[in-house]
């Protein structure tokens, strides 16, 4: 199955253009941004998603948004900062061009990449839920 490029355009265009950046949204003119300790392996996770994303739709498409939904779920809870959301949003990108530029069509390498980064997205989760929480 290949993506077309409208839904591509068109799913790019939500990231860039989110809706609800209102007074309630992240803070344009925050000073300086205190970087949590975690923030590398936060940004990580953003490209695994990101990945994962495009590679659902490739290999799984009546799964639908479920990883786009899951980074939406990151933002709101991590991206306290237009920068912040910024950077967040460049690594989803990041994760999803990569594999973009290399599959147009599920492929045994694809799942493969898949069932990878699903299970480095655990890894991750359980690390900083274990790390960070309480």
């Amino acid at each position: 199955m290949m993506l077309s490029f409208s839904r591509v355009l068109a799913f790019a265009a939500f990231l860039v253009l989110p809706p609800g950046q209102g007074a309630a949204g992240p803070n344009l003119f925050a000073q300086a941004e205190k970087v949590p300790p975690y923030e590398e392996r936060l940004l990580r996770l953003s490209e695994i998603i990101g990945s994962l994303h495009f590679l659902t739709l490739l290999c799984h498409p009546e799964q639908g948004q479920a990883w786009h939904d899951k980074m939406v779920q990151l933002l709101e809870a991590e991206a306290t900062t237009l920068l912040r959301r910024a950077k967040l949003i460049e690594r989803f990108n990041s994760g999803f061009s990569g594999f973009q530029t290399s599959y147009r069509t599920c492929t045994p390498s694809a799942t493969t990449a898949l069932e990878r980064y699903v299970g480095e997205a655990q890894v991750i989760v359980q690390n900083l839920t274990s790390d960070f929480s309480g």
